[in-house]
């Protein structure tokens, strides 16, 4: 086996795990922000839910709730796991350098536990479902009147 065949099993495998047991999953009654997003297309549906700290402020709880595909259940499963501890800034940077490398081809601006993910860059319609939960994260932490 090659390494990049050994390297795309090991991916598939990673997000084939998240989505059979994903981290993180269920309501969070104690959060302090949370948001929805839905892909209209499929019907996937994620809410995501945070814990800050106060000062400084960083993310102390994470959680999701929802349904969707494989690839969605694992993005985030990832994300919850990836953002626990992180700023606020820190988390939604993070979000928008895994959607910059969702649209192109190198890895290097994509943290490493995201990485099994970008095998779906593949199959362009499906990179809209590894970003779902990111974009409710990105709603949980900006909320609507400071969205501009």
């Amino acid at each position: 086996m090659t390494d990049s065949a050994a390297m795309t099993r090991l991916y598939r495998d990673a997000v084939l795990a998240h989505s059979q047991a994903p981290h993180n999953f269920g309501a969070m009654a104690s959060a302090d922000c949370q948001a929805s997003a839905t892909n209209a297309l499929c019907g996937d549906h994620f809410t995501v839910y945070l814990r800050l700290s106060r000062d400084p402020r960083r993310i102390v709880g994470t959680s999701f709730d929802g349904h969707g595909c494989a690839i969605s259940m694992a993005s985030a499963s990832l994300l919850t796991d990836l953002v626990h501890g992180m700023s606020e800034g820190e988390a939604l940077d993070t979000g928008r350098r895994f959607a910059a490398a969702m649209s192109g081809p190198g890895d290097s601006e994509v943290p490493e536990p995201l990485r099994p993910l970008t095998g779906v860059r593949d199959y362009p319609a499906r990179i809209r479902c590894a970003l779902l939960p990111w974009a409710a994260l990105e709603r949980a932490l900006r909320p609507a009147d400071e969205s501009n």
